[in-house]
């Protein structure tokens, strides 16, 4: 007896996109290459034509703490077509877990700072140049229709740093690159928007620290 299996993505859109940041985050006043992918649900490159748009990001007055961020809600229609408690909003005591990229994007887009088109060649790929930006948080929007008209969105935080960067976040930790040759310099982002905020940075060499 033989027996074979194959999985079929079914979407409303026939195509998806990845924006690929370089690095951890952009360094102040330096502009970046941003490569966007555009594939079938697949995974196959799909060349094509796409827009992109850079906005700034709107911080909160105040950094929240992870405990204080609200659930935010389902889909499925308004909050009052549902039943809901006072507290289901709050997050549960026992999710431990917290990512900044889940804080970025429930702030509210800004100012638009650049946008362009892009053509996508045989592999899929194409460029977005940004232009050079100061130190704080921007968003990546970038949309493309399939071969049937619908529409597809994608968006992705960037994060610029520089000596002096401010964001309303609890803590931020980012590496430039991910990895660095020999000789090379490694630059990190640490900041935290809680006020008198400590921080302790350990260096492990040869399984010390």
């Amino acid at each position: 007896t033989r027996s074979a299996t194959r999985a079929v993505r079914l979407g409303f859109v026939a195509v998806e996109a990845s924006i690929d940041l370089p690095g951890g985050f952009v360094r102040e006043g330096a502009g970046a290459e941003v490569p966007i992918r555009r594939t079938s649900l697949d995974g196959a490159p799909r060349p094509g034509n796409g827009e992109w748009r850079l906005v700034e990001l709107v911080q909160p007055a105040t950094s929240l703490m992870p405990a204080e961020e609200l659930v935010p809600m389902g889909a499925g229609g308004e909050p009052g077509d549902t039943i809901r408690t006072p507290g289901d909003a709050q997050r549960p005591r026992w999710e431990t877990g917290w990512v900044p990229e889940r804080a970025l994007r429930g702030w509210a887009a800004g100012r638009e700072l650049g946008q362009g088109r892009l053509s996508h060649d045989a592999r899929g790929v194409a460029t977005a140049t940004l232009p050079k930006l100061s130190s704080g948080a921007y968003r990546i929007v970038y949309t493309t229709q399939d071969e049937f008209g619908a529409r597809y969105e994608t968006a992705k935080a960037l994060v610029v740093g520089g000596t002096r960067t401010k964001l309303q976040l609890p803590l931020l930790l980012r590496a430039e690159e991910s990895m660095v040759k020999v000789g090379g310099t490694a630059r990190l982002l640490v900041c935290s928007g809680l006020p008198g905020q400590v921080v302790y940075l350990d260096l492990f060499r040869g399984g010390k620290v």
